[in-house]
């Protein structure tokens, strides 16, 4: 029996990795770290250029779209979380907040601090059971 040689086995599709994929990642963490400190125009800005460094990128233009509802601008944020579905159908985030200000529903309960209500937090936790 003759040695054969073994068949070649296709390669999986592995992602293509993005040439600056640790730069992007790092300025993502960045981004949402100022969108936690509601710092919007500087976490805008990085997401925007993540975008400008892959135009492909779902999250961030749905971080975008985060920041630009906190500044008032929602039609264009609701065009960024699209653009996003368009590039990524199944990401959950995108369209949550797609469907949440399409609505015209903010879900944002530190603007509203119990204290801020005339509850205690005691009465307030005790007016949220009840619901």
């Amino acid at each position: 029996m003759e040695n054969q040689p073994d068949e070649e086995i296709p390669q999986e599709k592995k992602e293509r990795r993005h040439p600056r994929a640790d730069e992007i990642e790092n300025n993502l963490n960045r981004a949402y770290k100022l969108l936690d400190e509601r710092d919007f125009d500087h976490a805008a800005r990085i997401f925007r250029n993540i975008m400008l460094m892959d135009g492909q990128h779902y999250k961030a233009m749905t971080g975008l779209g985060r920041c630009l509802i906190e500044m008032g601008m929602t039609e264009e944020a609701c065009g960024f979380f699209e653009k996003a579905l368009e590039i990524n159908p199944d990401y959950t985030q995108a369209s949550l907040n797609l469907a949440l200000y399409r609505k015209k529903v903010k879900l944002d309960f530190r603007a509203f601090p119990l204290s801020e209500m005339g509850l205690g937090m005691r009465n307030g936790l005790e007016v949220a059971k009840q619901r």
